[in-house]
């Protein structure tokens, strides 16, 4: 994959150039594995062992931050720069056994709607129109991680990044290091857990910055009504008592299987002595009945409101992708450095789907990271499966999982205290 010689300079650890061990995890990632873990990516890359790859990954200490830092840029020479172009944050959560994985904890997990022992990271993604690349991520550490130093050694978490840090601010720091970058964007896209947090949306007025920021239905805002009397009311009473007379009909839109119609709704807000202030509500009802909330401090007709309002979708569309198509779920590492450097290599790996969709939407205009995936299981090489060769591998596995059943109960009963189960 002639791709990774343009990135051969992230690669370089203690004096080695690791570029074809990242070739290779990247052809896994890029690959139809139906599992795209380490002990998958082993058996059925050709010419990479199992304990290759996971040294690349988990053990070995080049430049993932200065690759991140090439993967924005790059795809902010693809998508950035115009009207269109967007900077948009959400967060996603990867489900976890055990206790040793860094970041893991018993949390709010949202791929599953609930509390679970898992990990959560908070994404940024550079899109314009219908395009997307994921290009940052913050694994976030709960106040259990960051209260334990025993943890945090053992998980080889650097000592400046210990100190605990909300969901919220690792989202700003993504903008900061967005700017840094000199990424091109319009606006900045977050969900409610962002959009209702006053100190971000100050942070990013006073940093000259435009957004469309999700709130909750029950948060209230000051009002004027038609005769200019000042209310304070929540925003989903606003939509019920307002929106049927205020309410625009626009095509938000035009959707490979049609135009997309919403009712809008854009109201200034003012502060609590009457005040005009910078910031608008968006309210739009689309045609399947459900209702967007959303603040925004820069300027455009409804249509145009109610469209960048949709197209938080998609970090949603590349975040599944990720997960389905590359692997991004599909870890095995438990240490800070081995989990960054896999979603390091997955941007890398998103960054590649992008190009070719880009470079190929005249004669294939619907061309998907799946068809990508495709196209590639068969053109790139791949270890032949023979009859032994799979026993081998199943052989392989089996005394491998034993390995872990030994070591466990050994573990175990190290931990015992002396006279049994007292």
């Amino acid at each position: 994959m002639e791709f990774c010689q343009d990135y051969s300079t992230f690669f370089i650890s203690q004096g080695r150039n690791r570029t074809e061990h990242a070739r290779q995890y990247l052809t896994g990632l890029l690959g139809d594995i139906r599992r795209k873990n380490i002990e998958r990516i082993g058996e059925k890359v050709a010419d990479v062992s199992y304990q290759s790859v996971h040294n690349f990954v988990s053990e070995s200490s080049w430049d993932y931050r200065a690759l991140s830092t090439q993967v924005a840029r790059d795809a902010n020479t693809l998508l950035g720069g115009n009207s269109e172009s967007m900077l948009l944050i959400d967060e996603t959560s990867f489900l976890k056994k055990g206790t040793h994985s860094v970041g893991v904890s018993r949390q709010y997990c949202g791929c599953s709607g609930k509390i679970e022992n898992g990990q959560v990271c908070v994404l940024g993604a550079l899109g314009s129109q219908r395009d997307a690349a994921l290009i940052d991520y913050r694994l976030y550490l709960p106040a259990s991680w960051t209260e334990e130093t025993k943890r945090l050694n053992r998980a080889k978490v650097p000592q400046d990044q210990r100190e605990f840090k909300t969901k919220v601010e690792l989202a700003w720091e993504i903008v900061e290091t967005a700017k840094a970058n000199d990424l091109k964007f319009s606006w900045v896209g977050m969900d409610s857990l962002y959009g209702s947090n006053s100190e971000l949306l100050e942070k990013l007025e006073a940093g000259g910055l435009s957004y469309v920021a999700d709130v909750r239905s029950n948060q209230k805002f000051y009002f004027k009504d038609a005769e200019g009397h000042l209310q304070h009311k929540r925003v989903d009473k606003v939509w019920i008592e307002w929106g049927a007379a205020g309410a625009q009909h626009v095509c938000f839109r035009n959707a490979t299987k049609g135009p997309l119609f919403a009712q809008v709704l854009v109201l200034p807000i003012y502060g609590e002595d009457g005040s005009p202030t910078a910031r608008s509500l968006i309210i739009s009802c689309d045609g399947t009945g459900a209702i967007k909330y959303s603040l925004t401090n820069g300027e455009g007709t409804a249509k145009e409101h109610c469209y960048r309002q949709h197209q938080r979708y998609w970090i949603e569309r590349a975040i599944q992708e990720a997960k389905s198509e590359v692997g991004m779920a599909q870890y095995q590492v438990r240490g800070w450095q081995g989990w960054h450097q896999h979603m390091a290599l997955v941007t890398l790996a998103i960054l590649f789907a992008l190009q070719q969709k880009l470079a190929h939407r005249d004669t294939a205009p619907l061309l998907s990271t799946y068809d990508i995936v495709e196209l590639l299981s068969f053109y790139l090489p791949s270890k032949q499966t023979s009859e032994d060769e799979l026993f081998r591998q199943l052989k392989e596995r089996h005394l491998s999982r034993l390995r872990s059943i030994t070591n466990y109960h050994k573990k175990r009963k190290s931990r015992q205290p002396i006279g049994g189960f007292g």
